[in-house]
């Protein structure tokens, strides 16, 4: 896993150090404050953002060690390894049902400022107002486990077959886009719109893939798709780089009218 396994270990070290800070923050009140936010980060909202954007890291290279398992060798580190892929693949297969039932189960809870404190991370911009099917609305921060968890087994036990690939990944971009469309998990209808546009652009990229196979004979052809490749994702990119850079703007003024706020009083 390379440098993604270092940043694992290094949480999992940092354990004892971060639980000693919150139980010295029981004690000296000042510090309190600081000592919250590091467990929450270690917890809750950091390593769960931390292993949602390694998870599908973690299930490729794990699903690639199960397949290629070998106790026939000594070596102890090798030993190790597998144990530690088939731990890692078994917590990657059954974490999206974990959220899933957990979260159903739970669901009285999810406007409770503990609850969103701890597992809020999943929840962030998902319509939780709605009166009717709100247990819904989980589905969409699942769906994106579940699409790499599927990605993943498609690349190590299908990777020969190009089409069946390709096939998968335009199937669950529609399914999202009707998904999204139709039950509006979303808690506005600019970030809904935001989805929809991720998952248009998603589907036209996959097309672009299948243009510029060999299933296309003509090179200059292959070479005019693979230049709306580039477009279509340069677009993308600059779409959420001006989003970001204005919501970065936003905070930024906000920050420095509560600041002058403080200074005038």
């Amino acid at each position: 896993m390379g440098f993604l396994f270092y940043i694992l270990v290094a949480h999992i070290l940092a354990v004892p150090l971060v639980l000693l800070l919150h139980a010295i923050g029981k004690k000296f009140r000042r510090v309190k404050p600081v000592t919250d936010k590091m467990h929450k980060y270690m917890f809750f909202g950091g390593s769960i953002r931390f292993f949602s954007e390694g998870y599908l890291d973690f299930c490729l290279f794990s699903l690639m060690n199960v397949k290629a398992l070998d106790w026939s060798g000594t070596f102890i580190a090798v030993t190790i390894c597998n144990y530690v892929a088939i731990i890692f693949t078994i917590f990657a297969c059954f974490f999206p049902v974990f959220v899933v039932v957990y979260f159903i189960c739970r669901m009285h809870l999810w406007h409770s400022e503990d609850f969103n404190r701890k597992w809020g991370v999943l929840l962030d911009d998902l319509d939780l107002s709605k009166e009717d099917g709100k247990w819904i609305v989980i589905f969409f921060p699942v769906s994106y486990f579940l699409r790499r968890l599927m990605f993943t087994v498609v690349l190590v036990f299908w990777y020969e077959f190009l089409w069946g690939q390709i096939a998968i990944m335009a199937m669950l971009s529609v399914a999202m886009i009707i998904f999204i469309l139709w039950f509006r998990p979303m808690e506005s209808n600019f970030a809904t719109n935001i989805e929809t546009f991720n998952e248009c652009i998603a589907l036209n990229v996959i097309y672009l893939m299948m243009s510029m196979s060999d299933a296309v004979p003509d090179v200059e052809a292959r070479n005019t798709y693979g230049q709306f490749f580039i477009v279509i994702l340069s677009s993308y990119l600059g779409v959420h780089i001006i989003i970001l850079f204005q919501d970065i703007c936003y905070k930024i003024k906000l920050k420095c009218y509560k600041c002058f706020g403080k200074c005038k009083r």
